[in-house]
């Protein structure tokens, strides 16, 4: 981090800011009633073993979901607690971990720019946890990384560039498996 951004001219138009001041996020918390199998209405809840596995053991009932931070596809999640403090997700409907955070972009920040700025930060987020037995994301040092924002139109076109190179890694990794099971 440090002064790399008083170091550093930006074209115009673009400003430096703290995350603190362009997102806001909420901790997810542990739901009062937890079912081991969904029903109608309930949706998955979405734990560290959820992103190791691609399963959910738990679901959270219908009644409960308004009690808990949900998110949905569009959503950015991060890890805030554990092994795998930093990480970010997107992608998911479910209800939020009380080891994960909700970030939510406030005006002039578009999801996808912060989200891919976000997975660029992980190393910077893992290095600087604190807690002894189970680290937890520094919430002084994520609120005070530093980001370059760009204009909205600036962030369509970053944040759509960034989505058409991960679209082709993951068709790139699709075609190495076929061609793997072919051979």
């Amino acid at each position: 981090m440090g002064n790399y951004h008083e170091r550093r001219a930006l074209p115009e138009g673009w400003e430096w800011k703290k995350l603190g001041e362009v997102i806001k996020y909420k901790k997810g918390r542990k739901p009062a009633i937890l079912l081991d199998q969904e029903i109608e209405g309930s949706l998955q809840y979405l734990t560290a073993e959820y992103f190791r596995t691609g399963t959910s053991e738990n679901f959270v009932p219908k009644e409960e979901i308004s009690k808990c931070i949900s998110c949905s596809a569009q959503d950015i999640i991060l890890i805030w607690d554990g092994s795998n403090a930093g990480d970010i997700f997107n992608g998911l409907n479910g209800v939020v971990a009380s080891t994960m955070v909700k970030i939510e972009p406030k005006e002039n920040l578009l999801h996808t720019y912060a989200h891919f700025f976000l997975k660029t930060q992980f190393q910077n987020f893992k290095e600087h946890t604190n807690g002894s037995s189970i680290p937890h994301v520094n919430k002084s040092s994520f609120d005070n990384t530093i980001i370059p924002l760009p204009p909205l139109p600036t962030q369509r076109r970053i944040a759509s560039i960034l989505e058409k190179a991960e679209e082709t890694k993951r068709l790139r990794a699709q075609a190495d498996e076929l061609m793997n099971k072919l051979l």
